[in-house]
């Protein structure tokens, strides 16, 4: 395998990865406000996030996210990525995210 077609595959794992974050991090905003919209109506989203702290952790997420896709991408190298192969890289940046912090929170 050539470095161009490696650099390749490693980037599409890191930008799936970022998706599967992504999506992991839209669903936790959603619950953030259904939980609220079910005890008290009254306040916005916007009331209930601190815009900094949000910004951190997004970055924060998506760089793990990334870092989980790459991982999940070396499986699949020299393959031809199906739709399944796709969607796998997806799920591997939404719960490799548990697992890479799992094992930083443990050694740390």
């Amino acid at each position: 395998m050539d470095p161009f077609n490696l650099l390749g595959y490693l980037i599409l794992g890191g930008f799936l990865g970022m998706v599967g974050q992504g999506i992991r991090v839209f669903v936790g905003i959603k619950k953030v406000h259904d939980k609220q919209e079910v005890k008290d109506g009254s306040k916005k989203l916007s009331d209930l996030l601190d815009g900094k702290r949000l910004g951190l952790s997004l970055m924060y997420a998506f760089i793990i996210g990334t870092i989980a896709g790459v991982l999940g991408v070396v499986n699949y190298l020299g393959k031809e990525l199906s739709t399944e192969h796709i969607f796998a890289l997806i799920g591997a940046g939404y719960a490799g995210t548990d697992f890479i912090e799992g094992v930083f929170y443990r050694k740390i």
